[in-house]
């Protein structure tokens, strides 16, 4: 299994999202880890920089075209772009993730896009309170 975590970022992603796990993940309360278990990767529609809500742009590691089949962990950060039609091109991503037992986290607005397409459906999560989830999610999400 590979070592990396990978963090799709849609346009107008919610940079603060990325903050505490994926410095968790790269350093310890003093520096950088020499050698950490796991490594952060960003994912993008394409290999363009990804713009957040704050205006700083991302260059991603790999695009939706380009990711690899095998990684650690998948989280899906928040922003406004999962409302949008390019997050759309994300849900065959999510679905082989589950299928193949992969770890999936979705933030903010993201966990709302997991209801829209049921993948909250069997397990516990959390996220923008149960009314947005029942809004985003209407017939496809039943937890």
């Amino acid at each position: 299994m590979s070592n990396e975590i990978l963090y799709i970022l849609l346009p107008d992603y919610a940079a603060h999202e990325t903050v505490f796990l994926s410095q968790a993940i790269a350093s310890d309360e003093y520096a950088m880890k020499e050698n950490p278990k796991y490594i952060n990767k960003v994912v993008a529609p394409t290999l363009e920089p990804v713009k957040s809500i704050g205006g700083f742009r991302t260059m991603p590691d790999y695009s939706f075209d380009t990711m690899p089949d095998d990684y650690a962990v998948l989280v899906l950060i928040g922003g406004f772009g999962w409302s949008t039609p390019v997050a759309e091109r994300v849900v065959p991503i999510v679905k082989k993730a589950v299928e193949r037992g992969k770890v999936v986290g979705a933030i903010c607005n993201a966990a709302s896009f997991m209801a829209k397409h049921g993948f909250l459906n069997a397990v516990k999560h959390t996220g923008n309170g149960l009314d947005q989830l029942k809004l985003w999610g209407g017939e496809n999400y039943t937890n």
